[in-house]
């Protein structure tokens, strides 16, 4: 509990959105489960394979409750006239209600985006299928025990959470 978890959405662009005779728009719903929570203030959106992170006028994330949002693009053609992809990336926290074991606690979302070119009020809109992710975590039981295997009495230890970057983090006492 209390790690926090990246999530990735990409979406692949039309190769003719340029041809759109209204706009052509990308929507991003995600729906997270009942053990992760948000971080509502990670949101962040790029274009193509860049690191360069969209404008905030250039796309607008909707968080309609804790467990459920969208990012809309209203127009793909603002970004240019190269664009292949969108990624948009955010984190949430594991808290108290994960399900810990191999049942997870799933993320799912699914892509909304114009697909009538000769439409010019914005058209009708296609729908990828429901993609699913699973994040898991596990309780784990430790005890000390000597050469005997016999427990140690009043043995103490902690448990820390090493980060790639070498720092730590005291996870129990």
């Amino acid at each position: 509990m209390g790690d926090q978890v990246s999530f990735q959405l990409t979406g692949t662009v039309a190769q003719d959105y340029n041809d759109y005779k209204s706009v052509y728009q990308l929507v991003f719903h995600d729906t997270l489960s009942n053990g992760l929570t948000l971080d509502r203030d990670s949101f962040k959106v790029y274009k193509n394979d860049s690191n360069e992170v969209l404008e905030s006028n250039q796309y607008e994330v909707n968080i309609t409750d804790d467990k459920h949002f969208t990012v809309t693009i209203k127009d793909v053609k603002v970004l240019g006239d190269d664009v292949s992809k969108v990624r948009v990336e955010y984190t949430a926290t594991l808290n108290e209600n994960a399900v810990i074991g191999s049942a997870g606690n799933p993320n799912t979302m699914y892509m909304e985006f114009s697909n009538n070119p000769n439409s010019t009020q914005g058209g009708s809109k296609g729908q990828t299928p429901v993609d699913k992710v699973i994040v898991f975590t596990y309780k784990t039981v430790i005890n000390k025990i000597n050469s005997e295997k016999k427990p140690l009495i009043g043995a103490v230890f902690k448990l820390e959470k090493v980060f790639k970057n070498g720092s730590k983090k005291l996870v129990k006492e």
